[in-house]
């Protein structure tokens, strides 16, 4: 007779995003294998903070010793990460060239695509942080200095998660009124 298949399970059953954690369970204190060839032991193996790079299918393996014909294989579950928010996008309004004393805004989209994701905002000017910027979707410069001229970026952090992504540079120039 034939020893029982191991049977694996995930936990949320539901469609999963980066950040979330996940567990796989099974009725038997086998290790579980994926294809990246992590493993976890005992009664289950947790993914802490899902990435898009775990979507792929795991199973367990039950059995004793190095001869793979006692190992006794479960069901695959399949397993596929789906993005929570969007890689942001910088904008700078007017234009990415003002004279000094306009106004500049700098806007940073971000899509969500987990219900609840509630993002922070944090801009970056020649990779340092600006002052004054927040969790505001947008930073403004009330009036421009030629030392605002330079690269900027903003970063979005899904809250409680710890999950962040920054958008690309975009180079903002200041003129300075010729008399």
């Amino acid at each position: 007779a034939g020893k029982p298949k191991p049977v694996l399970t995930r936990e949320p059953a539901g469609e999963i995003f980066e950040g979330d954690t996940v567990t796989l369970s099974y009725r038997q204190g086998a290790p579980v294998h994926q294809t990246d060839r992590s493993s976890g032991t005992g009664a289950g193996y947790t993914i802490s903070a899902a990435a898009l790079p775990h979507s792929g299918e795991y199973w367990c393996r039950a059995g004793r010793g190095a001869n793979r014909l006692t190992h006794n294989y479960s069901n695959a579950v399949k397993i596929q990460v789906s993005a929570r928010f969007s890689t942001p996008t910088l904008t700078v309004m007017p234009g990415v060239s003002v004279w000094e004393g306009e106004a500049v805004t700098l806007q940073c989209g971000a899509q969500i695509y987990k219900q609840g994701t509630q993002l922070q905002y944090c801009y970056i000017k020649d990779n340092g942080n600006l002052r004054g910027a927040g969790s505001q979707d947008q930073h403004s410069i009330p009036a421009a200095e030629l030392r605002d001229t330079g690269s900027y970026q903003c970063e979005v952090e899904a809250a409680g998660t710890g999950l962040k992504k920054r958008s690309g540079s975009v180079s903002l120039t200041v003129k300075g009124e010729s008399f």
